[in-house]
């Protein structure tokens, strides 16, 4: 006798419902984990992050009071130019030396050139309150020859003045203009009217007017490129080390 057909649960089936049950958990382990997170977890992750608060004069005075700190007032001659790819003689000598170094250099500019807000004078303001124990002054190439040296001459003194108001107890150093060839008759005369200037207020004085040659300057014809710049850091560090500068032992806060 034939046995009677039922109908069955195949395999097919039965594959299906593990799959949809499967589903489910999965959905359901995901939604707990997002609903257990603590409600602070959920607010720190949306928050936008937080702004980096600047330090106050004191917080950088007292960062920088056990390292040396170098300021140089210039121009392109130390800060830079097209015609070299860096670092400059000022991070040269400062990595060197493991000092902190400000440059307060700007291109075009000098001890009258830039006024009312970019000349010499003006860059010597001290807004932070950070102290130096070394300040030099590496300015005059672009106002010889635009105004009467006299003037150029006046206007240095002024700037030093200011430098030992901005920076009480640093040491000033007083550069001659930089030169980019054989110096002219007005750089050389404005190199003596500067060393008068430091010695008139007991700063250091030192001439570079020949610390570069030609072969150092670039096809501008009048800025270092990075051969210049490596010259200019072992004239100003043979320099220094002979003058005895800086010196932070020697520097005390006001």
């Amino acid at each position: 006798m034939r046995a009677e057909s039922r109908p069955g649960v195949t395999t097919a089936t039965i594959g299906l419902v593990i799959l949809l049950v499967l589903n489910v958990l999965i959905w359901r382990k995901a939604f707990d984990s997002v609903a257990a997170d603590p409600p602070s977890l959920r607010a720190a992750a949306a928050a936008p992050p937080t702004p980096a608060i600047e330090p106050s004069a004191e917080e950088l005075q007292a960062e920088v009071d056990q390292q040396t700190v170098v300021v140089v007032i210039g121009d392109s001659f130390t800060s830079g130019s097209a015609m070299n790819s860096g670092p400059e003689w000022l991070d040269q000598i400062g990595n060197a030396n493991g000092w902190i170094t400000r440059d307060l250099s700007i291109g075009g500019t000098g001890y009258i050139l830039g006024e009312p807000n970019a000349d010499v004078v003006s860059r010597v303001a001290n807004p932070t309150g950070v102290q130096a124990d070394l300040v030099i002054f590496a300015s005059g190439y672009n106002d010889v020859g635009k105004f009467p040296n006299a003037q150029i001459e006046q206007a240095a003194r002024t700037a030093i003045e200011a430098a030992s108001a901005a920076f009480p107890g640093a040491d000033v150093l007083v550069l001659s203009p930089w030169s980019s060839g054989p110096p002219a008759d007005l750089q050389r005369d404005m190199a003596r009217r500067l060393r008068a200037v430091a010695s008139d207020a007991g700063d250091p004085y030192l001439d570079v007017l020949d610390a570069l040659t030609a072969d150092q300057i670039g096809s501008d014809g009048i800025h270092p490129t990075d051969d210049g710049h490596r010259a200019m850091t072992a004239f100003m560090q043979a320099a220094l080390d002979r003058l005895q500068l800086p010196r932070p032992d020697a520097y005390q806060l006001p």
